[in-house]
């Protein structure tokens, strides 16, 4: 587990790096890790597992599509899960997308704009409901608009990994 710990902890300070600077992530970045992961399954003879772990991440897709999610973030998450695996990859979505969730609501508190945005949310969801369809959602094209999505993976890869230890 240290070895996974190590390659995860490298892994997420470069995709930290790269979302910072330019709010990508990079597949120079992802490729290599998602190779590991699947080699340190086959190490372990359960390559099985590393797979369903690189593809588990995928089920996202629908994100991306409405533009919830950038493309990075799921190569991320599936890199994440060809090195943890098929068991720890499901804790690891959960665990993300509850930190996204925390970290949201600190950026609304933060941005100060926490009841225009919500007011935002009504007027977006009623519009599908419609249209009966999903439309893009975009609340201002700031930088200010959004959060780097990286922060979540990487708090949801550390509570991931805590989950192990303390609970396994």
């Amino acid at each position: 587990m240290l070895i996974r710990i190590l390659f995860c902890a490298v892994f997420l300070c470069a995709i930290l790096w790269t979302d910072i600077r330019s709010y990508r992530i990079k597949n120079y970045i992802v490729l290599p890790a998602l190779a590991a992961g699947i080699v340190l399954h086959a190490v372990e003879g359960n390559v099985l597992s590393g797979v369903l772990g690189m593809m588990l991440p995928l089920v996202l897709l629908p994100l991306f599509a409405l533009k919830m999610l950038g493309a990075g973030d799921i190569k991320a998450l599936c890199a994440l899960g060809a090195i943890l695996g098929i068991k720890l990859c499901g804790w690891l979505i959960v665990f993300t997308f509850l930190s996204g969730g925390v970290i949201a609501l600190v950026f609304l508190l933060v941005q100060g704009n926490a009841k225009e945005r919500l007011r935002y949310l009504g007027g977006y969801i009623q519009s599908c409901f419609i249209e009966k369809r999903f439309l893009n959602y975009s609340f201002g094209n700031s930088e200010k608009s959004y959060f780097r999505f990286a922060y979540a993976i990487a708090a949801g890869t550390v509570i991931t990994f805590l989950r192990y230890f303390l609970f396994r």
